[in-house]
């Protein structure tokens, strides 16, 4: 019988974003709060989080716009019977100051990231230097992958870049269905454009190294997923109401 998992979206804060950084060419001036999410996928040998987000308080570091924490990283954890060491595997979509900070707390666990991402975070380019850790991408004993890999049965790494160069989304078996969680900066509004808003039938990131890369994420992932899980769904926040 094929494993299935669970994938369990948990909001440890939020950041405040022009509706652009999101939606090539589309809601500019359109501001609101965005959550900073990680996936904690169940059914697993070994507990397993997509992304780990990072404390409020070290964004100004790296973009002044304002953020404010909901939980703690231990907290969510331990609400769900877990430590930060009890981790055994950590999925970065990419790395990204807001997606990946905790993750030093996570000191017995895989890392594994795209080798084109760390090599990029290692040395980024001016435009992006702002959203890396460089330090942490040089010093954390990440494990890379190239290209299109199943990592566990039922767990399989989509390498696609274009909102970073190795950006990657996660494709989970569930008993729903297949879950993938975007990898790229993204909300629903990406792959479901407003009718009369948008000036293509889906949206490429916002924020992007190569825009046409990021729109054929988008067609692709919409493709394969049962459902779409995007990293920055407002309705995250909606549903904590």
């Amino acid at each position: 019988m094929e494993r299935s998992y669970e994938v369990k979206p948990i909001v440890l804060g939020k950041i405040w974003r022009d509706g652009g950084a999101l939606h090539y060419l589309t809601f500019y001036g359109q501001q609101g709060w965005l959550p900073v999410t990680m996936w904690y996928i169940k059914g697993a040998d070994m507990p397993i989080l997509v992304d780990t987000g990072g404390p409020a308080k070290e964004f100004p570091k790296y973009n002044p716009m304002p953020a404010e924490d909901i939980i703690s990283f231990e907290k969510a954890l331990a609400a769900e019977g877990l430590r930060p060491e009890d981790i055994g595997l950590v999925i970065c979509t990419h790395l990204h100051y807001d997606h990946v900070l905790n993750i030093r707390k996570c000191i017995n666990a895989r890392m594994v990231v795209q080798k084109a991402e760390l090599d990029f975070a290692q040395c980024p380019h001016p435009l992006f230097a702002h959203l890396y850790d460089t330090t942490m991408a040089k010093e954390l004993p990440f494990e890379t992958v190239e290209g299109d890999v199943e990592l566990l049965a039922g767990i399989k790494l989509h390498h696609f870049g274009g909102h970073t160069p190795g950006s990657q989304a996660v494709a989970v078996r569930t008993h729903q269905g297949q879950a993938v969680i975007s990898g790229m900066c993204t909300t629903q509004k990406n792959f479901d454009p407003p009718k009369g808003v948008a000036h293509t039938p889906l949206l490429a990131c916002g924020i992007h190294v190569d825009p046409i890369q990021s729109y054929e994420a988008i067609v692709k992932i919409k493709s394969m997923a049962d459902i779409i899980l995007p990293n920055h769904d407002t309705r995250l926040l909606e549903g904590m109401k």
